[in-house]
């Protein structure tokens, strides 16, 4: 079996990882275009379009906003650009904290409110005669908090305050705009702008760069590329599953010593567990979900409403209702519908059950 050079398998692990921001993203270059055509205003000091980006997990919307992001930082310097992950600011204080930060003004350590934080973006964003684009990745998130209004007072600074201010929302969900109050909705108004799952061809394409990158030449072949890209293409083509997958094997053969061969990339299927392979690209709430799953005592299931009950802490029952169902479709669980009595109830309710650890492709 060929051995590789003592240097190791890896030239630069970090290009495996799903948060790396490729030169160019490759099989989303009309939506980079259209994104482009959308901000193009900013760099002209007009306000720009506001966008909507929606489409399943690992399709790459969270890759073409950061490199737009990073564009448009480069290109314009008075184009103050930000990218906000509302997992973790998910709050309008938090937002606005973060867009302060992005253009250069600095905190009190006592803090200050979030009325007062606009104030300072607006006066500064005014006093440099720049523009301001936001992109706010799992918006969703502000939503759930009730916290939405965010985008109404940043789209509404053009009319209130003279400051031309974009905002690019980005979601898993296609429908999540219907939920948001009509008001901010109007205020929004965004281009609504779909990404499709990758095809395994476009996995492929994507593994193939990245390992030109990461690898050493010699140390992969055209059968890792495919088999890594075939599994992710079974599992929703999810191209966060296809790297990390890649990444996996890259390990085991480093540790070996030796090129990254078929049972490294058999073991990196099953490491904790095919249902696990896909948790990689979850979000809080369905990971949450997949942990409940897994620590049910009795390994037969739990009922939709001990679900619901356990998760009311973290996220509202009708988007458990929706997260549940995203699993489903993405073949991480399955939902049973029973008769309450099969399972000490009444009526009719739904079991969820993780599905069983696969070995194959």
């Amino acid at each position: 079996m060929a051995h590789v050079e003592s240097e190791g398998i890896f030239t630069s692990e970090a290009t495996l990882s799903p948060e790396f921001v490729p030169e160019t993203p490759i099989h989303r270059e009309s939506q980079l275009q259209l994104i482009e055509d959308a901000l193009k205003p900013a760099l002209a000091n007009k306000r720009p379009d506001n966008l909507f980006l929606f489409g399943p997990t690992g399709a790459g919307k969270t890759t073409c906003a950061k490199f737009t992001c990073k564009q448009l930082s480069e290109y314009k310097p008075s184009v103050y650009s930000t990218y906000i992950n509302c997992w973790e600011f998910n709050t309008r204080l938090a937002v606005l904290s973060q867009i302060a930060g992005a253009i250069g003004i600095g905190f009190p350590r006592r803090g200050l409110a979030g009325d007062e934080v606009f104030s300072r973006i607006i006066e500064m964003t005014k006093k440099n005669k720049s523009t301001i684009i936001v992109f706010l990745d799992e918006f969703d998130q502000l939503c759930l908090k009730k916290e939405e209004g965010i985008v109404y007072d940043l789209t509404r600074a053009g009319e209130n305050h003279g400051v031309n201010i974009g905002i690019v929302c980005i979601s898993n969900k296609s429908n999540l705009l219907d939920t948001i109050d009509k008001r901010i909705l109007s205020s929004f108004s965004p281009l609504r702008l779909e990404f499709q799952k990758y095809s395994p061809s476009e996995l492929k394409d994507i593994l193939r760069e990245r390992a030109k990158i990461a690898l050493r030449p010699g140390s992969w072949n055209e059968e890792v590329i495919g088999l890594c890209a075939g599994h992710a293409a079974k599992l929703g083509g999810d191209c966060r599953i296809a790297l990390r997958c890649l990444w996996r094997a890259a390990r085991f053969a480093d540790r070996d010593g030796i090129k990254i061969t078929e049972q490294h990339i058999r073991s990196a299927f099953e490491e904790k567990g095919e249902q696990n392979e896909n948790t990689v690209a979850l979000n809080e709430v369905e990971k949450k979900i997949v942990e409940l799953l897994q620590a049910n005592e009795n390994g037969n299931g739990m009922q939709s409403g001990k679900m619901y009950e356990l998760l009311q802490k973290i996220t509202s029952e009708r988007t458990a209702r929706n997260t549940l169902n995203s699993l489903a479709q993405r073949n991480i669980l399955e939902i049973i519908e029973v008769e309450g009595k099969e399972i000490g109830g009444r009526g009719k309710s739904r079991l969820i059950k993780l599905k069983q650890k696969t070995t194959g492709i």
